[in-house]
């Protein structure tokens, strides 16, 4: 679990990461936007995408987002 303010709202999973998305709703600010594998969001980097969670890394340690059902 992360205690970042972000909800994962769905992913969508290729074989290659690099057709890997995640949409992820920054709730401090009521934006969703889309990312993939390597960006940053909430001083947090997306080191994987899977379906229904995504990985970050986040000040040398791994964080789960989850999508909340």
């Amino acid at each position: 679990k992360t205690p970042l303010q972000l909800q994962l709202k769905g992913t969508v999973v290729g074989d290659d990461p690099s057709y890997s998305w995640a949409v992820i709703e920054d709730m401090t600010k009521r934006k969703q936007d889309l990312y993939k594998v390597g960006d940053v969001i909430s001083g947090a980097k997306i080191i994987e995408i899977y379906r229904n969670r995504v990985i970050l890394n986040r000040d040398g340690k791994e964080e789960i987002l989850m999508v909340i059902d």
